[in-house]
């Protein structure tokens, strides 16, 4: 369904051997990461055929299975609640590989249509995971998925920030005030805008085993990877961003301002 409705499309940049494990590091999480639970979560992209042999488990926070009709959503599709006990036991068996979204449900304050913005400053639990079970690094970029709704930038300086920010300390939730189409042509409804989402599968970053990497090879591996996403970004920009008649904005790589 979602495939149709976003013209949803994998872009293969790299063969993936099947004979290593791999951390799939998907960017951005817009307001609902429907490339990540469609075509990272099913073959509905064909995903099989591009990458044989190479078995996926996609890994969500704790909010995306306690909240009523997502929890059962989630299950049926066969997402895991993510932690680093999960992902360690995912990894240590051969050809197991792990879907993360390292912005994680903040980067919804990011999630405004005509942007490029990330939370991963300062994030280097997935690198650590990587550097300890020896799986390579697999940096992903959703273009159109920060588009599927419309959100107004949200000003940082504001009481309504506050009371966002303090709301999502209590419950690790962001509430964004979006909107979307509505049933009738040039309507606003909660329905999300059909824009184009294609997701770039780039090039594995390779990573040798390291049972007790120190923090200097944890930044050295981080800023790698920094590099090798923000390589990714600029250069499939200009074919895939959603909007034709603008100019793709600069990739940013942000801290999260909700904490």
């Amino acid at each position: 369904m979602f495939k149709e409705y976003f013209d949803m499309k994998i872009i293969k940049t790299s063969d993936i051997l099947p004979t290593k494990n791999y951390i799939f590091a998907y960017h951005p999480h817009g307001i609902v990461p429907y490339g990540m639970f469609s075509a990272m979560n099913s073959n509905c992209c064909g995903f099989d055929e591009l990458y044989p042999g190479i078995k996926l488990n996609l890994k969500v926070g704790a909010v995306n299975l306690g909240l009523p009709l997502l929890k059962e959503i989630g299950l049926y599709f066969g997402v895991q609640l993510v932690s680093k006990k999960s992902i360690k036991k995912t990894l240590a068996k051969e050809g197991n590989s792990v879907v993360l979204n390292v912005g994680g449900g903040a980067e919804m304050i990011f999630s405004v249509p005509g942007t490029a913005k990330l939370i991963i400053k300062n994030r280097y639990g997935f690198i650590k995971i990587a550097l300890e079970t020896g799986s390579d690094l697999v940096p992903v970029y959703a273009f159109g998925e920060n588009s599927t709704y419309n959100q107004s930038p949200v000003d940082q300086t504001s009481s309504n920030f506050w009371l966002k920010r303090e709301f999502y300390k209590k419950t690790n939730f962001f509430l964004p005030m979006i909107s979307g189409r509505g049933i009738f042509p040039n309507t606003k409804g909660a329905f999300p805008l059909n824009v184009p989402i294609r997701i770039v599968v780039g090039k594995p970053i390779n990573v040798e085993k390291v049972e007790r990497p120190t923090e200097e090879q944890i930044h050295e591996f981080y800023d790698k990877y920094c590099s090798e996403l923000e390589a990714l970004y600029n250069e499939y920009k200009d074919e895939f961003w959603y909007d034709k008649n603008s100019q793709p904005p600069k990739l940013e790589l942000l801290e999260n301002p909700l904490r």
